[in-house]
């Protein structure tokens, strides 16, 4: 059943109530006009739980705005959701289109620091996120009593003499639902072998990220990418409020994922919604993105907490090739990736005991 307004529905009770699920949940598209974002193609999905969120099909297939009950969730910078058109590929000029958002995909073929691999001269963090999707579709639809909200794309990562490698992309939710559920897979279709990078770039901003946040999650150990960040090892959960000197920290934490083998973190505001807390909970698999980055960047109008899943570090493509652990993905072999967001209400949920 979809459960809403604080009680469970059957499909007809509600189709009783409407004369479109629309006026409940839907999925919408449009395109943004202004500026540097002019052609972008969006699709807005919300569940009627309060949970809304933009997904950029122009993009890469991402998702940027999200909210819930009107609190903003991730943390957007003044680039906007710029056009791929836009993409400067070299060096560091990725960020001039860097706009934050729930999630930036990074890879498909490389992702981390700008860097030389062999002979080919690689920028910051991959196209994938560059990359307008094609083959866009969406639907809403009832499995019983269950109205489920999908939306599905394609992104490819080739070139002549170079690397085929396609992103097949599921987002999905339902009714009354407070989780986002991200599927992909990623198949080789050329005939070579091609290094494959993933890593998840998940932007977490104010109000959830604040002086009074708690940031949640299991770990052994933990590695630090440069001598600044390894001063702050100590400090790995704690969250400040904006600070005034440069603060963009790095951080390796080996996670330790649960009994069922899901890593789960969770960055949780307690003064919101009245008193009674509101947060994000991220979980996945740790099979399929054995490497965790955490990107502490709490400078004045930076203010983000970075949560990167990935199949790889950011330090580039050669240090991952030199560490022997880059993935190489063989002609026609796939690699499979699930990610959940779900939405920590205070008011509703069980809060996690040390929050």
């Amino acid at each position: 059943m979809a459960q809403l307004y604080g009680r469970d529905w059957t499909r007809e009770a509600l189709c009783q109530r409407v004369g479109t699920m629309d006026q409940l949940a839907a999925i919408t598209c449009s395109r943004l006009e202004d500026g540097p974002e002019h052609g972008v193609q969006v699709l807005t999905m919300r569940t009627g739980s309060g949970l809304s969120w933009e997904v950029l099909a122009g993009r890469g297939f991402d998702i940027g705005f999200a909210e819930y009950q009107g609190v903003p969730l991730a943390w957007q910078s003044g680039t906007g959701d710029v056009h791929s058109a836009y993409f400067e590929p070299a060096g560091r000029g990725w960020l001039r289109g860097f706009s934050g958002g729930l999630l930036t995909t990074c890879g498909l073929t490389y992702a981390g620091g700008p860097t030389v691999d062999g002979s080919e001269p690689l920028g910051l963090h991959g196209r994938a996120s560059y990359i307008p999707a094609s083959h866009v579709r969406w639907d809403s639809f009832w499995e019983g009593d269950r109205y489920v909200l999908r939306a599905e794309a394609q992104v490819r990562e080739t070139s002549v003499f170079g690397p085929n490698l396609l992103l097949k992309r599921s987002i999905q939710s339902e009714l009354g639902s407070k989780e986002i559920h991200i599927h992909d897979t990623v198949v080789n279709e050329g005939f070579c072998e091609s290094p494959h990078m993933m890593l998840y770039h998940l932007n977490l901003g104010f109000p959830i990220i604040s002086g009074a946040s708690q940031l949640l999650l299991d770990y052994s150990r933990v590695d630090a990418r440069d001598a600044e960040s390894e001063s702050w090892v100590g400090h790995l959960p704690e969250l400040t409020d904006p600070v005034s000197d440069e603060m963009d920290l790095v951080f390796y934490p080996e996670v330790v994922a649960g009994e069922d083998g899901m890593v789960t973190i969770t960055a949780f505001n307690p003064t919101l919604l009245g008193g009674n807390g509101l947060g994000v909970v991220i979980s996945y698999p740790k099979a399929q993105l054995p490497s965790l980055t955490l990107w502490k960047s709490l400078s004045r109008g930076r203010y983000v907490l970075g949560v990167e899943p990935g199949n790889c570090r950011v330090d580039g493509r050669d240090k991952e090739r030199a560490r022997g652990t880059l993935v190489v993905l063989k002609p026609m072999e796939t690699a499979e990736y699930s990610l959940t967001f779900r939405i920590l209400d205070g008011r509703e949920d069980r809060v996690p005991r040390s929050a």
